[in-house]
């Protein structure tokens, strides 16, 4: 007579294993789910807690009953639904830019111009290494440019116009910006000399507007040597010293404004010697 069939014995090793796994699994899925995207939208809603918003716009639209990525004034990356672009150009949002928006590590482009905005220029923007466009014109920023903003290294396009920024700029604030094509601060308070090696590591500048400032000293000599310069605006200064005189033979250099800058010195060169395209 046949004993009777024991109950199949699982080693215990081999249920750890399992329970392992499923751990595992659990903490991927709950990873891959959030993928960082908990992080943007919190820091976006903060930016969102620190503003007026007087027209409702962010109120409105900006409600965690939708995707962020379907929010107004955002893009996203398709794979990993991160955000790459604020841009509320235009839109009256009053009032300061919380530190949080440094949290937003894919961001690509900021764009918020003629927005209203108060208070300083975050120093936790130096900290979006992603970040290729930058545009706060229009607005009433105070203080200093942090120096932060040297760590953007991808930077293309700086727009700081039309603000109430004051004190110096940041000696080393462009030494690594070396995609760097457009430099605008015109239109604030700045003050003290132009670092001389500002520009020393920007060989694709094309348009530079310092304009409007309190600046004081001479004209940097590297500046002569950005071959692809198309646009310098020094006016409204108080500069002083001679204008370097390679800055007449640059051949790509159409706009040269330098009224009412102050007390440069030199001598305009003749025809002869003139090479900027006519």
């Amino acid at each position: 007579m046949a004993a009777p069939s024991s109950p199949a014995c699982i080693p215990i090793f081999s249920i750890f294993i399992l329970v392992l796994l499923s751990v595992v699994s659990a903490s991927s899925l709950s990873e891959s789910s959030s993928n960082g995207s908990d992080t943007d939208l919190a820091a976006l809603l903060a930016f969102k807690s620190q503003l007026a918003d007087p027209l409702r716009v962010l109120a409105v639209n900006w409600t965690t009953d939708t995707s962020f990525c379907r929010w107004v004034g955002i893009s996203c990356s398709r794979r990993r639904q991160r955000v790459t672009a604020l841009s509320l150009s235009g839109i009256t949002l009053l009032g300061p830019m919380a530190p949080h928006i440094g949290n937003l590590s894919f961001l690509s482009v900021l764009n918020l111009t003629s927005a209203n905005l108060t208070g300083s220029i975050p120093v936790e923007l130096g900290r979006l290494h992603r970040l290729r466009f930058l545009s706060l014109r229009d607005n009433s920023l105070t203080n200093d440019i942090p120096a932060a903003l040297g760590n953007l290294t991808r930077l293309e396009y700086l727009r700081l116009a039309s603000n109430r920024l004051s004190g110096q700029i940041p000696p080393q604030m462009m030494l690594r910006m070396h995609n760097l094509t457009r430099i605008i601060l015109f239109g604030n308070g700045l003050s003290g000399q132009i670092p001389p090696h500002l520009f020393n590591n920007t060989p694709f500048l094309t348009y530079i507007n310092l304009g409007k400032n309190n600046l004081s000293g001479p004209i940097p000599q590297v500046i002569a040597s950005l071959t692809m310069l198309d646009f310098l605006s020094l006016e409204d200064n108080r500069l002083s010293g001679m204008v370097p005189q390679a800055i007449y033979n640059m051949s790509k250099l159409r706009v040269m404004a330098f009224a009412d800058s102050g007390s440069l010195t030199g001598i305009f060169p003749s025809n002869q010697s003139f090479s900027l395209p006519m």
